[in-house]
């Protein structure tokens, strides 16, 4: 089922409309799943996650440590450097322009004036959650295109339920049905990858409509 709003598209509009709460937001989703049994240690988050929800949260400081939303767009494209570098390089260089023009010092004889703290933060964080999105898309389609590989598709998933938990906890507060449709998703899609066997025996193949269906889930919820 198509959904109306996308989670990116979902997240960018909130950071336009209710940017000083989203943050705080997203902080305390973090904070309750403490005591969740399906919490995912800080430790164990994927790399591009773990800089995503960390820069959702330090966009919103002030001031804004810049060098920090540096060096965590830097490690959501150096995955996505791995196997699209023209979007990775792209994604750098327009976040380091917006960068750029929010810390300039501001020379009023000159007419420079620094882009606004929040205006910036905004942007950062639209270019980045698009990129994440399109990230995970990555991964999910390389999972299908790998069916006949067991084991690579299998890997493919775990990249992909990995970015996925940019959103996850964003998605559980706000939109629980959903989040636990997806879930379900997330538990068939290995299912459908099939089965090896035993000594040669009982092998399945892989199951292409259950994992066209489920991927398509996922998918549909997280486009832009």
């Amino acid at each position: 089922m198509k959904h109306d709003c996308s989670v990116a598209g979902r997240l960018i509009s909130w950071s336009r409309r209710v940017w000083p709460a989203f943050a705080a937001g997203l902080l305390v989703c973090c904070v309750a799943r403490l005591g969740d049994a399906h919490v995912i240690p800080p430790e164990k988050l994927h790399p591009v996650a773990e800089s995503y929800r960390r820069l959702a949260f330090v966009l919103n400081s002030n001031p804004v440590p810049w060098d920090l939303v540096r060096s965590d767009v830097a490690v959501v494209a150096g995955h996505w450097k791995t196997f699209d570098a023209d979007a990775a390089e792209k994604l750098l260089a327009e976040t380091g322009e917006v960068v750029s023009k929010a810390t300039l010092k501001a020379d009023e004889e000159k007419g420079i004036e620094p882009l606004a703290r929040t205006e910036a933060s905004r942007e950062v964080f639209r270019l980045v959650t698009v990129s994440v999105s399109a990230i995970f898309r990555h991964h999910i389609d390389a999972a299908a295109e790998k069916l006949d590989d067991r084991k690579a598709a299998h890997e493919e998933i775990k990249q992909a339920q990995g970015v996925w938990g940019s959103f996850d906890d964003v998605v559980r507060a706000t939109d629980p049905q959903a989040h636990r449709r997806l879930g379900e998703a997330w538990l068939n899609l290995p299912t459908a990858l099939g089965s090896a066997g035993l000594l040669g025996q009982g092998a399945m193949p892989a199951n292409r409509a259950v994992f066209a269906r489920e991927s398509r889930e996922l998918v549909n919820y997280v486009e832009t």
